[in-house]
């Protein structure tokens, strides 16, 4: 399993069909002070896995750790185990399943500049991060 596509963004949707639809993606925060406590913010990825792994079961259990640049967690260590659902690729990609996710993540609470890294973990194992920088916001001159 691995992770196939991920990144931050201000909105995503997933619609019936399974068109991802993103809005606003970013990789940077201006925190005007810190602490900084972020309002809302959307993680977006796809994980693609070979069908032996998911075929069985269709689900994996996934968890997320964000961590800052020292690879300190903030907030909660790392999340409560979520399941999500694969789905075959296609006749494009056969003997892949995929899943995408979208996750709303709401009051991060930032307490320095520097990188931070969103990890994902499935059935135990990370499968990959998604990262950002917080800097502090110059005021205009």
């Amino acid at each position: 399993m691995q992770l196939d596509l991920g990144m931050l963004a201000d909105n995503a949707h997933i619609d019936p069909t399974g068109k991802l639809y993103i809005l606003g993606e970013f990789r940077y925060i201006n925190a005007v002070a810190l602490p900084a406590l972020h309002g809302r913010m959307v993680l977006v990825f796809r994980l693609v896995a070979d069908a032996i792994e998911v075929r069985d079961k269709g689900t994996a259990d996934l968890e997320l750790e964000v961590v800052d640049q020292d690879g300190h967690p903030i907030g909660m260590p790392r999340s409560p185990k979520m399941p999500i659902r694969f789905a075959p690729v296609g006749p494009a990609d056969r003997g892949k399943w995929w899943a995408q996710v979208t996750i709303e993540l709401q009051g991060l609470l930032l307490t320095k500049v520097g990188d931070y890294r969103i990890f994902i973990i499935a059935n135990g194992q990370n499968v990959g991060s998604v990262p950002f920088h917080v800097q502090l916001q110059q005021p205009p001159k």
